[in-house]
């Protein structure tokens, strides 16, 4: 069945960074192997899958080509316990009136803040926001953590942290839907999200 997904939102998609990742480190290894013969051909058939090869063989030999996957720099603008985002996802803002529109649905605070501290300024000449949804949630105690950005030859992967209440711990009954907002230096790449989910022992 087909999921609808709001514009501008990304789910998560297949494996194509870790097939990439894959076939990055085969060519890797043939690529020392034909070193070490004197020997580093490059195919002559089927001209741009060739230099397509040609420029990942590059990079595996210690060429200038980036590697497929590179820690991207960013920083965190606040998190929110109500947003107004009921659907688990990453809504990426590129301009200043869009964040304009979206900021008063986020319940935003800033790091280490409280709720109407200011967050920080974000500069849309050179940079973008990415909203990481985590979706309802039944209760309060949840909350969300970008952990890494990687940027591979095709995508932006966001990892993030759903971080769960434990049994001991004294939580809200009131439904939630927690998010945190990042910014980083404009990419055109489209983003894919990869969560992973820690649970805290308030015990």
């Amino acid at each position: 069945m087909t999921r609808e997904v709001p514009e501008g939102w990304y789910l998560r998609a297949g494996s194509q960074a870790q097939q990439m990742k894959t076939r990055f480190f085969i060519i890797r290894q043939n690529c020392l192997r034909d070193l070490r013969s004197g020997e580093v051909m490059a195919p002559v058939r089927r001209p741009l899958l060739s230099v397509t090869l040609a420029l990942v063989a590059l990079a595996a030999c210690g060429g200038t080509v980036v590697g497929p996957d590179t820690d991207v720099p960013f920083r965190t603008i606040g998190d929110g316990y109500y947003g107004a985002y009921a659907q688990q996802g990453a809504l990426v803002i590129r301009d200043a009136s869009t964040w304009a529109e979206v900021l008063p649905k986020l319940d935003l605070r800033s790091p280490g803040g409280g709720i109407g501290a200011p967050v920080p300024a974000i500069d849309f000449s050179k940079e973008m926001a990415i909203v990481v949804a985590l979706g309802q949630r039944p209760s309060g105690g949840f909350s969300v953590r970008v952990q890494q950005i990687l940027g591979t030859s095709s995508e932006l992967v966001v990892k993030a942290a759903e971080e769960r209440p434990g049994p001991t711990c004294a939580v809200t009954l009131a439904i939630t839907r927690p998010l945190a907002v990042v910014a980083l230096t404009n990419d055109p790449r489209p983003v894919r999200l990869e969560w992973t989910q820690a649970v805290h022992d308030c015990g």
